[in-house]
């Protein structure tokens, strides 16, 4: 059970989890304050390798905050994956603007969607 205080932001979609730093990857503005808890990662391809994740806020790096994917995520499925870092890192506040950034370990072409989970 998911505790009530976790909020739920759609990011755009992610065009080529393939490319690193893609300048078409997701982004969202933070509607409240909170901690920036972890990313539900929907693939459209396969996945082919583990692929790392960092982010950035208000265009800096979050310190220590990534994830690393699943090497074979099934296509057309939906996976949510726990941040690393402190949650003082991992701290947004209301109109940050959070960019999800692939590490372009993965080899195929790759989609996928994106949601990004906020708990105060």
């Amino acid at each position: 059970m998911r505790t009530l205080n976790d909020y739920f932001s759609a990011g755009h979609a992610m065009s080529a989890v393939q490319t690193a730093t893609n300048p078409t990857t997701p982004q969202f503005v933070c509607a409240d304050a909170g901690a920036l808890y972890s990313m539900v990662l929907h693939v459209h391809v396969v996945g082919d390798a583990a692929t790392v994740f960092t982010f950035t806020k208000n265009g800096a790096t979050m310190t220590g905050v990534t994830f690393t994917t699943q090497a074979a995520q099934t296509d057309e499925s939906g996976v949510e994956y726990v941040l690393s870092g402190t949650e003082t890192n991992r701290r947004v506040e209301i109109g940050d603007s959070i960019i999800a950034l692939s590490g372009g370990q993965q080899v195929a072409a790759q989609t996928a969607d994106v949601t990004f989970v906020i708990r105060r």
